[in-house]
């Protein structure tokens, strides 16, 4: 590298600076809005905006009627990621209370379940609204991770 170009570019450098500098100097209010911004949106996105979901209406269909049914339905709901925002025996009904924003998501149990699981293939249905894609995303997510 050219020393006389170093020269030149720290002297465009110090030029813009001492500019900068009497621009602050005449109007003071930019230095504090140079200042504040930064931090007051950090406090925002920091404190203020989570994409974390949590507290999700699910809408539970309970064909089987069985004890395991009722223990899997508190496990799923135990840890507050999902509300039992509606029990029925119809995933028609359910259905209708996903497409009115009542759940964002229904777990069916089929007729049968505890005996499926009994001989180690019980299935449970989970029916997602993805009209917010995070949401489901993340709803979904939530509810492999129970299955383990």
């Amino acid at each position: 590298m050219d020393s006389t170009y170093a020269k030149r570019t720290v002297g465009r450098i110090l030029a813009m600076a001492g500019k900068e500098v009497l621009h602050i100097r005449r109007d003071v209010r930019t230095l504090y809005l140079a200042l504040a911004m930064p931090v007051l949106l950090l406090v925002l996105f920091g404190f203020g905006i989570s994409f974390d979901v949590d507290h999700l209406d699910l809408a539970v269909v309970d064909q089987d009627r069985t004890a395991l049914s009722r223990e899997l339905v508190r496990q799923v709901t135990a840890s507050e990621e999902f509300v039992l925002a509606w029990e029925g025996t119809s995933p028609e009904e359910a259905i209708r209370e996903l497409r009115r924003g009542h759940a964002v998501a229904v777990m069916v149990l089929p007729h049968g379940f505890s005996e499926d699981v009994a001989r180690g293939a019980g299935q449970v249905q989970l029916l997602m609204d993805g009209a917010d894609g995070n949401t489901a995303t993340q709803a979904l997510a939530k509810a492999q991770r129970g299955e383990d």
